[in-house]
């Protein structure tokens, strides 16, 4: 299995690329998408403002590809809000492939409103997944968040 990293100019790739490492997965970093060739997965991560971001994939050809990829894509972090349809911040369209938009949290009266941190993972099915080989109980670190799914 080979993944294509894909490097919108927005991302913090060293992280994404120690975490394929470290898991011993096979990957090409890529900034077109007939770049990606013979990979199975795509892992589309990304750091800052949607805006900014979403411009950069239509400058790549990044938002016509994405739309019509039929292969696993992995967003992390900024690179999983463009997959929505809509980023509040900014209110910004994005990809649409996920349902609804993401939007800011707001402060719980009671208890915590955002979870950043190491925790310990729990797996449903994750055969043949970029979490192959990863056990229950495996440290992970993750930022916890909500959407809006009414699409509002």
């Amino acid at each position: 299995m080979t993944i294509a990293l894909i490097d919108t100019g927005c991302a913090n790739l060293a992280s994404v690329r120690f975490a394929l490492e470290r898991a011993g997965l096979d990957y090409q970093v890529v900034t077109r998408p007939d770049e990606t060739g013979d990979c199975d997965r795509l892992i589309l991560p990304g750091v800052g403002a949607a805006g900014p971001a979403m411009a950069r994939l239509r400058e790549q050809g990044w938002d016509v590809a994405l739309k019509a990829e039929r292969r696993p894509v992995l967003g992390i972090c900024l690179g999983m809000q463009m997959l929505f349809e809509r980023a509040a911040a900014g209110a910004v369209a994005c990809q649409g492939l996920i349902p609804g938009r993401n939007a800011k949290l707001t402060t719980p009266t009671h208890g915590v409103g955002l979870h950043m941190g190491w925790k310990d993972m729990e797996f449903g099915e994750r055969e043949d997944t970029p979490l192959a080989g990863l056990e229950e109980g495996d440290n992970g670190h993750y930022v916890q968040g909500v959407y809006d799914r009414t699409g509002a």
